[in-house]
């Protein structure tokens, strides 16, 4: 299994770009503590700036042991079942925060999952990463429906899709 789950956040770079994504992003739950999330106290937010490119993509990397429960069934077998009110929790803020925001994109994927593609990709018809779910503007949503993915329109002309093969639903 991955060792952890990332959201990742893209935005416009701008002189107050960095300030009011943090501002927002604690106005959305989150409770950071000395630079960490609430999440046992091992997530993280990185800010990835390159400089030749117009965008700053933001991190937030939360430990897979706080999103799935594994029991040991016998000695050569484990379930494993996802904690949905994580989830629910990190699904929450992605929805704030592109309401709240200029976001471009929110991605998420797991630390073996395939690198995000940009908000500019995902314009010109690339699928975004949806592992278990992602937020994209209506005008960059450009591919056919699939029975796998639930869709919900959002403000802020958004579509919020998610997986739901990927992803314990009880």
């Amino acid at each position: 299994m991955p060792a952890y789950f990332s959201l990742t956040f893209e935005l416009n770079k701008s002189r107050n770009a960095v300030g009011a994504f943090c501002k927002t992003l604690i106005h959305c739950g989150p409770v950071f503590k000395s630079g960490y999330w609430g999440f046992e106290d091992d997530s993280r937010l990185f800010i990835m700036n390159h400089r030749r490119t117009p965008v700053f993509s933001f991190e937030l990397i939360v430990p897979e042991g706080n999103l799935w429960v594994y029991t040991e069934e016998n000695r050569a077998a484990c379930s494993v079942q996802g904690k949905l009110e994580r989830m629910e929790l990190l699904k929450s803020v992605a929805k704030k925060m592109w309401a709240g925001t200029d976001l471009l994109a929110i991605q998420t994927g797991w630390e073996l999952s395939d690198v995000s593609p940009s908000a500019g990709e995902i314009a010109g018809g690339t699928k975004p990463q949806t592992e278990p779910f992602c937020i994209i503007p209506s005008s960059s949503f450009l591919f056919e429906k699939d029975a796998a993915f639930a869709y919900e329109y959002m403000e802020r002309n958004g579509v919020f899709i998610e997986d739901i093969t990927k992803w314990n639903n009880g």
